[in-house]
């Protein structure tokens, strides 16, 4: 299990940082125009994105799980920004973690 340095902490990352991603861009919701749907993305994806905006790179290099799965997560973030009804404090993160993984993509 890789290890993390984050704003003077460390931990690990592992299986429950990427399952709270994995909840909130790659398994998201089917119903989105639902106000649950709205309140769950609010809930999940603020964390998520936090990993990306700060470990982005080295989840990246050294997930396997999470390079087969950048794609996707990229797809998903530019779904959520277009949520109505989602907070726009939400949508801003997910702005920030997107232009943080284009710029994953282009090392």
């Amino acid at each position: 299990m890789d290890r993390v340095q984050t704003g003077g902490m460390e931990g690990e990352l592992g299986q429950p940082e990427y399952a709270h991603i994995q909840t909130a861009l790659i398994d998201r919701l089917t119903a989105p125009d639902t106000s649950d749907s709205i309140i769950a993305l609010e809930g999940h994806v603020p964390a998520a994105v936090q990993w990306i905006i700060v470990c982005g790179q080295r989840l990246h290099d050294e997930c396997s799980d999470a390079q087969s799965k950048w794609p996707e997560w990229e797809t998903n973030l530019d779904w959520i920004v277009g949520q109505a009804g989602l907070y726009d404090s939400v949508k801003s993160l997910c702005q920030q973690a997107l232009v943080e993984m284009r710029r994953i993509d282009n090392t």
